[in-house]
């Protein structure tokens, strides 16, 4: 497959992501020959944040019941664009990631997407100085594909 039409469309539970679905739907219309993926990443969090293991692996199953939730809602979204139900999968992956745009970056090279879609977060100057931005890091270090960062 030509991996133009490889496309991994980054969800989370926010507006912005939601956004950047439905850009897709409209903009490729379900025309066919597209693969999308709908990407969430539930980061994996040290054991120190929590008082015993049993309280981690129910925020864990909580974050991916969440993330399973507006996977779900993407992939209707993309159904009703007129994709057909074999072309849209969903992912959900439990990872410690030092940076989330660097572990979507690793997503997309393993797996040979040829586009990434995300939804810009909307987070002031100083948050991203402090704590960075997954789509500032998709479009810097993103190599070999093209990079959607819808508003």
């Amino acid at each position: 497959m030509d991996n133009s039409r490889n496309i991994l469309v980054c969800v989370d539970d926010s507006e912005n992501s939601h956004r950047a679905v439905h850009y897709v739907g409209n903009f490729l219309g379900g025309a066919p020959g597209y693969r999308i993926t709908l990407l969430s990443i539930v980061e994996d969090p040290p054991m120190d944040f929590f008082k015993d293991d049993a309280d981690r692996s129910q925020y864990i199953a909580g974050k991916q019941e969440a993330m399973q939730r507006s996977l779900g809602k993407a992939r209707e979204a993309l159904l009703e664009y007129g994709f057909p139900e074999e072309s849209v999968q969903m992912k959900i992956y439990v990872r410690a990631c030092p940076s989330m745009g660097q572990c979507i970056l690793n997503h997309q090279s393993q797996e040979n997407f040829g586009t990434v879609v995300v939804g810009r977060r909307g987070i002031s100057k100083s948050e991203e100085f402090l704590f960075g931005s997954i789509s500032n890091t998709i479009i810097h270090y993103a190599r070999n594909c093209t990079v959607w960062v819808v508003n």
